[in-house]
């Protein structure tokens, strides 16, 4: 007569432990980024962000991404958990996917959050999520600036982390300002800034995912 709630159990690793053992089996060597084993993880990040554009469309903001609540399958399975900070908002257009189709339309359609008291109360000032990963608005508690953008920024600082195998906010801070005192400095937030052969490409997707500013930073996960 009690109640019980069942999950599904993932077998695998965390894409945090996989980014640490990817970097300390070069010892002092630079990372191939060409190599297979990065191309692999990457593949997987890439993943990542098709999931969040798919949660996006359906009108639903992450707020937690980080490597630790990204799991990589045994078989190539890539899974994005830890939803309990997500917030429902306006989803986006999504112009590649026809609605014609009467499942589709239903696959697509937002979905509506139940959120408790305590959950749809949260005061403006308020911070929520995890500060090393957390774009300005985030972390200053701007509720009403929060959108799509500020996954995006999340995403910027797990491929940061894919990149150099650290976050992109590193060493102590006395508050959250000072966290966004760090990040509005270009060098804090460029990966070539640790890793010099990190490839430009890839250290300018990453930088611009991680803008201080929000409007520049890529619109979608799928940008």
């Amino acid at each position: 007569g009690k109640p019980y709630y069942a999950m599904r159990f993932i077998h695998g690793i965390e894409l945090k432990a996989a980014i640490r053992e990817l970097h300390e089996a070069k010892g002092k060597k630079h990372l191939d980024y060409y190599g297979v084993e990065f191309r692999s993880l990457l593949q997987r990040f890439i993943s990542v962000c098709q999931t969040i554009a798919y949660a996006h469309q359906r009108g639903v903001l992450h707020r937690d991404l980080k490597p630790a609540n990204i799991m990589l399958g045994p078989f190539g399975e890539t899974l994005v958990v830890d939803w309990g900070l997500a917030r429902p908002l306006q989803p986006v257009a999504t112009e590649q996917i026809d609605l014609s189709d009467s499942q589709t339309q239903h696959a697509t359609a937002p979905i509506k959050l139940r959120l408790s008291k305590a959950r749809s109360e949260t005061q403006q000032g308020s911070f929520s999520g995890t500060a090393a990963y957390a774009p300005p608005e985030q972390l200053l508690g701007e509720l009403d600036r929060l959108g799509f953008e500020t996954d995006v920024y999340s995403l910027g600082a797990i491929l940061f982390e894919l990149l150099t195998n650290e976050p992109p906010v590193r060493g102590k801070f006395g508050s959250f300002k000072e966290i966004v005192e760090f990040i509005k400095k270009d060098d804090g937030l460029d990966p070539r800034a640790i890793v010099p052969s990190i490839p430009r490409p890839l250290a300018m997707i990453c930088r611009k995912s991680l803008s201080f500013r929000k409007e520049d930073r890529y619109a979608t996960p799928l940008d």
